[in-house]
């Protein structure tokens, strides 16, 4: 089970990282989910962008990713990983687990931001066609709006 299981990342994920998921929010709130690629006609792999909205740089190291399914393992975001004011870090599905998320978002998911003591950063849902093929559900403006349908990904750039 995922909530018993001690998260880590890096090479050496018991010196690296020590968080377990938690319950409860997490105060800091600069880096949030800021679109998500769930579905492709063309058998894309699925990515998600997070966004910097704060106005300093931010270590997103052992922050971690995971979908609604308490059956994925999380993909835990590598120690000394920043994200620039204003800035996205795109981080795409890899089958292997090398440089990506292992799971895939579905038709029907959540993508959960957790930071590195494993609260809940941000997270967004979605449902159906809010997420169709070769488009995405993302936020507009950047960092700061409602989760629309957007009918071109911008992966890793301003949302249209």
């Amino acid at each position: 089970m995922l909530a018993a299981a001690l998260l880590g990342c890096g090479s050496d994920p018991a010196e690296d990282c020590n968080a377990f998921p938690r319950a409860g929010k997490s105060t800091r709130t600069e880096v949030v989910v800021n679109e998500v690629f769930a579905r492709s006609a063309a058998a894309l792999p699925d990515w998600i962008e997070l966004f910097n909205r704060g106005d300093a740089s931010m270590d997103v190291g052992c922050w971690s990713v995971i979908d609604q399914s308490a059956l994925h393992e999380p993909y835990l975001i590598p120690p000394g990983t920043v994200i620039p004011p204003a800035g996205f870090l795109v981080i795409r599905r890899d089958d292997t687990g090398g440089s990506g998320f292992t799971f895939g978002f579905g038709t029907n998911d959540t993508a959960i931001l957790r930071d590195s003591e494993g609260l809940v950063a941000d997270q967004t849902s979605w449902e159906g066609e809010q997420a169709p093929p070769d488009k995405t559900w993302g936020r507009r403006p950047d960092g700061t709006g409602a989760f629309h349908t957007l009918a071109t990904p911008s992966e890793g750039a301003p949302n249209g």
